[in-house]
């Protein structure tokens, strides 16, 4: 279950082959290489204009619990964890680029943590970092 604080995804929302990379339906929202959201936990979709042809950052804040799996695809992702690292164990296969976690360099195929809520991360090209915020 996902419930976002704070979304921001800088890119184009076509991906090369002018496909569209955000998808609605009536219960959800899903944007693809990032995920599906349940509608009832999203309150604000922000659209900014993008640039065809470049490889952007995602940036999420929020609250994830459960067993999840993030696919980064091209490009860079940040991903700010309102929580404590102990409830977390993070599973990293990470493709071309560098992996941080909590400002820690991470090699590939590592699990880090032992808590509750899974994350498993694949990484494509790009860095990806993952932080964590006190709950506010």
């Amino acid at each position: 279950m996902f419930k976002f604080q704070t979304t921001t995804i800088i890119n184009n929302f076509v991906d090369a082959n002018g496909v569209n990379k955000i998808v609605s339906t009536a219960d959800s929202l899903t944007i693809h290489r990032l995920g599906k959201f349940k509608k009832a936990n999203i309150t604000k979709v922000y659209k900014k204009a993008g640039t065809a042809g470049t490889a952007g950052t995602a940036e999420i804040t929020s609250i994830i619990t459960g067993n999840n799996e993030i696919n980064s695809g091209v490009g860079n992702l940040r991903l700010n964890l309102i929580d404590n690292i102990e409830n977390y164990k993070i599973k990293i296969n990470k493709g071309i680029g560098k992996v941080e976690i909590d400002n820690k360099e991470v090699s590939d195929n590592k699990i880090v943590g032992t808590g509750l809520n899974f994350i498993n991360i694949s990484g494509g090209i790009g860095t990806i970092a993952v932080n964590f915020m006190e709950s506010r």
